[in-house]
């Protein structure tokens, strides 16, 4: 005879399941919250679409007979398959499990989303998180595209900022670094005038912190420095600065990593006048909903902003 399963539900799945590791069908009953004559309905039920008794009556139980046992075998594959997606499903909801794509600026790169990230990780240690550190413009036109889920940076003047959810994050002040060899560190507090004629390391024209770093100069009459080297790579930026006496632009958070040892061999050079940048925000797109690992992020990054 020909077997037609297709009726089966998981309510009888559920039962089957039961009787066998317990051995009552009054057990099983309980735990599925059923009475003990709507259990034994149900399994003559099963029993008539599979065509054969499941378990047999002992004064000790209910035992499964060889097709029962063969039926349970399967059984516990799906329950435990079942189980796993349940668990799955639970944590991905509650926002402990899953993926979220952050993509940031260098400066809240290191003091904001390291210390959020390692956070998470101490409660869900299961999500899946990348970074990536970029401009603002590649990071906003790649948030538009869908690349990120979330985004610290500045938006550019041509796109329309409606497009965007957001929290405003904090102004940034630029230091600059040099190798702790360079002329000017016993200078003190130097002026802008003082730095004209060295060579700067740092981000393309356009970028904020080479914007705010001209800005300053033309604000105090004075032309930009005329000898540049243009680079977002921390390691170059470094490298040139050990082995020469070019200065590095960063933000505040980097200068703090990479000066960390008083003695080291990058110093940060004392300033005048402050040379600071427009602020950063905390960005998601309104044409896309974030998922409950992204929402948790979002809202420990928001946090952080606040109280930062």
């Amino acid at each position: 005879m020909e077997l037609d399963l297709t009726r089966l539900t998981m309510r009888h799945i559920r039962l089957i399941h039961g009787i066998g590791t317990t051995g009552q069908i009054s057990l099983a009953a309980d735990r599925m919250g059923i009475s003990q004559p709507a259990a034994s309905r149900s399994l003559g039920e099963i029993e008539q679409l599979v065509g054969a008794p499941l378990f047999e009556r002992k004064v000790r139980g209910m035992i499964p007979t060889p097709i029962g046992a063969l039926f349970l075998h399967h059984l516990d594959a799906i329950v435990g398959e079942l189980s796993d997606t349940i668990e799955s499903l639970d944590t991905f909801q509650k926002g402990r499990s899953g993926g979220v794509r952050i993509g940031t600026v260098t400066g809240p790169a290191v003091g904001t989303v390291v210390p959020v990230v390692q956070a998470l990780r101490a409660e869900s240690p299961n999500a899946e998180v990348s970074i990536d550190v970029a401009p603002s413009r590649e990071l906003v036109y790649g948030l538009i595209r869908g690349d990120y889920d979330i985004v610290l940076g500045r938006i550019p003047v041509e796109v329309d900022p409606r497009q965007f959810d957001m929290r405003r994050g904090h102004t940034e002040e630029v230091r600059l670094v040099v190798g702790a060899g360079h002329p000017l560190l016993p200078e003190g507090a130097v002026s802008l005038d003082a730095l004209r004629n060295f060579t700067f390391v740092t981000q393309r024209t356009g970028s904020p912190i080479r914007t705010a770093v001209e800005r300053a100069f033309m604000m105090a009459s004075l032309a930009p420095p005329a000898r540049t080297i243009d680079t977002a790579s921390m390691v170059l930026t470094m490298a040139f600065t050990r082995n020469s006496d070019a200065i590095a632009a960063v933000t505040r958070e980097v200068s703090e990593l990479i000066c960390r040892e008083p003695d080291g061999p990058l110093q940060q050079l004392s300033l005048a006048t402050p040379i600071v940048l427009d602020p950063y925000h905390l960005l998601v797109a309104k044409s896309r909903s974030l998922t409950p690992i992204g929402g948790r992020v979002f809202s420990l990054l928001a946090e952080r902003l606040k109280v930062g």
